[in-house]
C-alpha cells in the first residue's frame, strides 16, 4: 500500500482495537483495503460490519462492488445489491449496480428496469437540490 493507505489502515485498525464492535471502522478498513486492492482483506471487513451492524448498508455496497468487478460472482453481487436496496431503497448507487450485475448475467430487461430507476432517482435528487430547475 502507499503511504496514505498505510496511514489511514493503522487508524482504522487502531479503531477496531479500542472497539471491537465499531462496525463502520471495518467498513472503512475495508474500503482501505479495496483501494489496495486487497480484496479479500476488503471482503473480510466489510463481512465483519455487516456481522456487527446488519443495518448498515454501505458494507453491502461495497462487497457487492467487488464480487462485481474483480471476483465476477455476479449472484452475490446482486445479493449484496438486493440487500442493499432493502435497507436503502432510495439509493441510485444500489440499483446502478446492480443493474451492472444484471447486464453481465445476461438479464437486460432487469438491468433496463434498474438503469430506468436510477434515472428517476437521480432526477429526484436534483429536483430537491434546484427545486426551480424542470
Amino acid at each position: 500500500m502507499d503511504r496514505k493507505l498505510d496511514q489511514a489502515n493503522e487508524t482504522f485498525t487502531k479503531a477496531i482495537k479500542i472497539d471491537p464492535k465499531y462496525a463502520d471502522a471495518y467498513n472503512r478498513r475495508g474500503a482501505v483495503y479495496s483501494d489496495a486492492m486487497k480484496l479479500d482483506l476488503a471482503i473480510a471487513d466489510f463481512t465483519k460490519a455487516i456481522e456487527l451492524n446488519p443495518k448498515l448498508e454501505i458494507p453491502y455496497l461495497n462487497r457487492g462492488t467487488i464480487y462485481l468487478m474483480y471476483k465476477k460472482d455476479y449472484k452475490s453481487a446482486l445479493e449484496n445489491f438486493n440487500k442493499m436496496l432493502e435497507l436503502s431503497p432510495d439509493n441510485w448507487m444500489g440499483f446502478m449496480f446492480r443493474a451492472m450485475a444484471y447486464e453481465k448475467m445476461g438479464e437486460k430487461a432487469l438491468a433496463d428496469a434498474d438503469n430506468k430507476k436510477v434515472k428517476e432517482l437521480m432526477d429526484k435528487e436534483k429536483q430537491k437540490i434546484n427545486p426551480n430547475q424542470k
